[in-house]
């Protein structure tokens, strides 16, 4: 639903950061990256817990996906880590 309403958020967007409706269109259709394969998805899955360790987000807040094909349990984003990376748990 937000793709298609890309024009009204960048609307709505500009008016509450006093920019301009284009800078903003730009922005949605160019900086932000829509579709989400496993990787982007452990990689927010991780900032999430990083988050909540250091209380900069509420715990228990479900991650919820539009038109997801599979899903990726949070167990297993430490387990993909990069070696020497720390579980933050």
């Amino acid at each position: 639903q937000g793709l298609r309403a890309l024009e009204n958020i960048a609307h709505r967007s500009a008016q509450e950061l006093n920019l301009s409706e284009e800078r903003c269109i730009h922005y949605l259709k160019h900086h932000i990256q829509y579709d989400l394969g496993e990787a982007e998805i452990l990689g927010l899955q991780l900032f999430y817990r990083y988050a909540t360790k250091y209380d900069l987000a509420p715990k228990g807040v479900p991650t919820l996906f539009c038109e997801v094909q599979h899903q990726v349990p949070m167990e297993s984003t430490h387990d993909r880590l990069s070696p020497g990376h720390k579980n933050p748990s």
